[in-house]
């Protein structure tokens, strides 16, 4: 159900996150269809908003109706029977996290979110990464690290 590559180098790169997300994505979606077919068997009026709505309540509302429903075209009008992968877990272009193997950069970014938590956002963040902690950073480390700079959403 995950959309299959031309190439193995690529399908080889769906990350284990694609595999199971395209997984919940088939549980959810099966459920919506099941409540949809014992509505219809039961001779019940019912949309297929209610159905996705019933199935989300089934599974501990773990996503909305609307979710299901976007995952169901998905499969059935956009792309025939699969799974588009997600771009989260991709390592092939992403950006390598440069607080993984520096323990000092770590704790100053720690120390700054712990000070300003009250008006932590992603703009200050960014500001803070900007300016403070990049300043020390070679274009080499950045370029090392898939990093574009300034750092962005």
């Amino acid at each position: 159900m995950v959309k299959k590559a031309t190439d193995s180098e690529i399908e080889d790169s769906f990350s284990p996150f694609d595999i199971q997300h395209a997984f919940q994505k088939a549980v959810h979606v099966a459920s919506a269809l099941q409540v949809a077919n014992d509505t219809t068997t039961a001779n019940k009026l019912s949309t297929w908003k209610n159905a996705c709505n019933e199935a989300a309540r089934r599974n501990t509302n773990q996503v909305t109706g609307k979710t299901i429903t976007l995952w169901y075209r998905n499969i059935t009008v956009e792309d025939i029977g699969k799974f588009t992968p997600s771009l989260r877990g991709h390592a092939l272009n992403a950006a390598i996290s440069p607080f993984k193997d520096n323990e000092e950069l770590k704790l100053k970014f720690k120390a700054w979110a712990c000070t300003s938590l009250l008006h932590l956002t992603i703009r200050n963040a960014q500001d803070f990464i900007n300016t403070d902690l990049s300043k020390d950073w070679s274009k080499k480390e950045l370029a090392n690290n898939n990093i574009d700079f300034p750092v962005s959403t």
